[in-house]
């Protein structure tokens, strides 16, 4: 598995929907995860067990090879231990239309991944905008189009979604309040195709 260091990307980036064929994505290594603060309901269930890491990264590598056996460019951040939740990227940063958004992160645990993103995004020269204030996580954004679906969750607030429809306007931005038990929008539903 020959993942890609963070180099200057040359190409256009942008996402219009959640199933058109994903070209290039930005991973991290599970090198620190572990179970620090229980901050859901599936982590619950592994506390006392914990993260097996070696597993985790034997795992990781093999979601990479398959990515890139599918054409998919790879392209990984280092790894920070001071970030146990920084392998979950979707969280982090996120393309609606050509727009890269750097969240502001809605759990504690979690606060400054944000800027290894934006650090990255950076020295590769690419524009993005970073939501200042209000948390809006990625796993809450889903995209179709024009219309872009965001939970209100615990992760992500009402202020942070309509931030996203100030920077957005052309989008129709549609809140979906969702049952705090579940973590992010993304382990609720998700868009599989036009129909």
């Amino acid at each position: 598995m020959q993942m890609k260091q963070p180099a200057k990307m040359t190409n256009s980036y942008g996402c219009k929907n959640e199933y058109d064929t994903l070209k290039r994505v930005i991973v991290c290594p599970p090198t620190y995860m572990k179970i620090e603060e229980i901050i859901n309901e599936t982590q619950k269930h592994y506390a006392d067990e914990n993260i097996d890491e070696s597993l985790a990264s034997k795992q990781h590598r093999q979601f990479v090879e398959c990515l890139q056996k599918e054409g998919v460019e790879v392209i990984g951040l280092s790894a920070q231990e001071p970030f146990p939740e920084q392998v979950f990227t979707r969280d982090i940063g996120y393309t609606l239309g050509d727009t890269v958004i750097v969240t502001k992160m809605g759990s504690e645990i979690r606060s400054g991944e944000e800027q290894v993103l934006a650090e990255w995004l950076k020295q590769q020269d690419i524009p993005f905008h970073q939501v200042p204030d209000h948390p809006i996580e990625g796993g809450d954004v889903l995209i179709d189009g024009q219309a872009i679906f965001i939970a209100l969750s615990d992760r992500t607030s009402k202020e942070g979604v309509e931030h996203i429809q100030e920077l957005l306007p052309a989008y129709e931005v549609v809140p979906i309040p969702i049952d705090r038990s579940y973590l992010h929008l993304d382990c609720v539903l998700n868009i599989l195709s036009p129909t």
